[in-house]
């Protein structure tokens, strides 16, 4: 409405110009605030208007010119103030739309929508961008408002418009569990090259240097599953000891002995295998490689075999001077053999200072540690040390009772000697 449709409403019709008046002052003080562009007389008046309650057709000039009400400008006096209201102060006026002096309550309602459009676009921490700002104006000056570019506002730390980038710093190598044999090998025998049947003496004396001995009587013969070849010792039905069942031979380590050495191999019972009362599996040894019940004295030898017992239990099987018998001493290991399945085990030993207790003896079982002892004293002087392998399996003890129910077999692949940890 513009200034003189205002004057000829005022003159004829009094009470709705009343009524008006008194619309706008409460909205006025509903928003508790003046026109941000707006002359104080204008307010003034307004106020004036609203406080008396029974307006006459008879008013005064005094009363028919207050300052006039905006105009269409109402938009640009909420941000800043005109150019011709030097003396206004937009730092300190509220940029509510409410607050502006109009005729109708629909111009009120277009200038609240229209003040709540223009924001701030450096206010990246505001808690709710679509809600009026409740912040003054910038105090830049009154007809070039500061542009978002030149804003000191710093954007918060902890915007989300940025997310935390994802590191591409390749994750550190973890050794695998069972790693491929160390530099620290210095025998394999994997069977591969051995031509399938039996595997007679002259088989064994061209793939285990420095043989002393071997006794296999047609029980050990090359067999092939899925292109890998291996080696399957035999157990006849009721035999007992390396003579009349299984196999046994020892080769000198010459040149290797040490006094630490890894031995490892794979091993696999026969699905069904009967353990009966026990038997032998290879293992390392030293000097005279005692076995058969010569209780070694501390200047002879000794031998670590590993053993099953009744129930398939796994022990290393020690011959030591401090035995508690004549036969050798049980370390358990807390496992079973499994039947028809291929494990992988491994024996370190390291030979005590001699006529001292604290030789050791370590066994793990498909890469887990499953026997440590630290405590065995191999021998009292230092001529012989781990110098041995001992291939040795049969079933016994001695004596009907440790004899297979039926014939049964072990197969073995993968021997390796060394001076550092093999499968693990």
């Amino acid at each position: 409405m513009n200034r003189r449709e205002s004057k000829r409403e005022v003159a004829t019709r009094p009470v709705h110009r009343s009524v008006v008046t008194l619309v706008t002052a409460l909205v006025l003080a509903a928003a508790g605030c003046g026109s941000p562009g707006a002359p104080d007389g204008e307010t003034e008046a307004v106020a004036a208007e609203a406080a008396d309650s029974t307006p006459s057709q008879g008013d005064g000039p005094s009363q028919e010119t207050p300052a006039d009400p905006p105009s269409a400008e109402v938009p640009a006096v909420v941000v800043i103030s005109p150019p011709s209201e030097p003396e206004a102060d937009a730092a300190s006026t509220p940029t509510s739309a409410t607050t502006t002096t109009t005729a109708t309550a629909t111009t009120t309602a277009t200038a609240v929508t229209t003040a709540t459009i223009p924001a701030e676009p450096d206010e990246e921490s505001a808690p709710d961008p679509a809600a009026p700002s409740t912040e003054p104006p910038p105090t830049s000056s009154p007809t070039t408002p500061a542009p978002a570019s030149t804003s000191t506002n710093p954007p918060a730390p902890t915007t989300t418009a940025v997310a935390e980038p994802t590191s591409t710093t390749t994750p550190p190598t973890i050794d695998p569990p069972n790693p491929p044999p160390s530099s620290g090998v210095f025998l394999t025998v994997d069977f591969q090259g051995s031509p399938l049947g039996s595997y007679d003496d002259d088989q064994v004396r061209s793939e285990w240097p420095n043989l002393r001995y071997s006794i296999t009587d047609g029980r050990t013969a090359i067999e092939e599953e899925a292109s890998n070849r291996f080696l399957r010792v035999t157990y006849p039905e009721g035999t007992v000891g390396p003579n009349d069942g299984g196999a046994q031979w020892l080769i000198d380590l010459g040149s290797n002995a040490a006094d630490e050495l890894f031995a490892s191999y794979r091993v696999r019972f026969a699905e069904g295998f009967e353990p009966v009362r026990g038997g032998k599996l290879p293992g390392l040894s030293g000097g005279t490689s005692n076995s058969g019940g010569d209780k070694p004295n501390g200047s002879d030898g000794w031998s670590a075999r590993i053993m099953w017992r009744g129930g398939a239990s796994a022990v290393q099987y020690v011959y030591h001077p401090d035995q508690p018998t004549t036969f050798g001493e049980d370390l358990a290991w807390g496992r079973t053999f499994p039947d028809g399945r291929w494990i992988t085990v491994e024996t370190r030993i390291e030979m005590n200072t001699p006529g001292r207790a604290d030789g050791v003896v370590q066994t793990w079982m498909d890469g887990q540690l499953v026997l440590d002892q630290t405590d065995i004293r191999f021998r009292d002087v230092d001529s012989f040390a781990v110098d041995n392998f001992f291939f040795s399996t049969f079933f016994g003890g001695s004596g009907a009772d440790w004899a297979p129910v039926k014939d049964e077999y072990i197969d073995f692949d993968d021997f390796r000697i060394s001076t550092s940890p093999i499968t693990h």
